[in-house]
């Protein structure tokens, strides 16, 4: 190709269906810009499921909540005080648990996301399905949640949050691309949902 201009790199499967797979070395995901110049170029049949729902679940915490919240933190680093008479491990605690403490604060934001027959849109952030090596449908509750597990050992699983009534749609198309595995919360999850963090 002349003048050095560089196309998305694009492959043919066994149906003819064009799809943007990511160069070797690239990142696992990319913008949804460039998922969607990729996707104008390499049209398909598949049509893409879109939805927006919240991107955790949020429980109100009363102040009841946190002045338990505070008094465990004190009694932890105090206890810890004793042990060690470190005071840096003591600021760390405090840190650590000031951080939790916004962080549960936090209210979620309404995202935007969608699935098609390359991969997952979450918000601005393309994940192509090579990136994952399954899928799981996580019940908590009255809501379900699917959780994508990471092809690399150390990279994030990644959850995102669905209207029950478009569950059918989703789960074809995500099952036309990726492994569907039983799913359930893990120790941390449970402790997370029984706390009400």
């Amino acid at each position: 190709m002349a003048g050095g201009d560089k196309q998305p790199p694009q492959g043919q499967d066994e149906k003819g269906s064009w799809s943007y797979r990511p160069e070797e070395g690239d990142a696992n995901s990319i913008s949804a810009e460039q998922h969607m110049a990729a996707e104008a170029i390499a049209p398909g049949d598949d049509e893409a499921v879109t939805w927006t729902a919240s991107e955790f679940i949020a429980h109100e915490k009363n102040p009841l909540w946190y002045a338990v919240f505070a008094a465990v933190v004190l009694a932890t680093a105090g206890a810890l005080f004793l042990l060690t008479r470190d005071y840096i491990s003591v600021g760390v605690v405090i840190v650590l648990a000031a951080v939790f403490g916004v962080a549960g604060a936090r209210k979620p934001r309404v995202v935007s996301y969608s699935v098609d027959r390359s991969g997952v849109t979450v918000g601005k952030m393309f994940h192509p399905y090579g990136s994952f090596k399954s899928f799981a449908v996580v019940e908590e509750g009255a809501v379900s949640s699917i959780t994508f597990l990471p092809l690399k050992r150390f990279n994030l699983p990644l959850s995102i949050y669905f209207d029950p009534q478009d569950e059918h749609k989703i789960l074809g198309m995500l099952g036309n691309h990726l492994p569907l595995e039983p799913g359930q919360l893990d120790a941390l999850e449970r402790v997370m949902r029984n706390i009400h963090f």
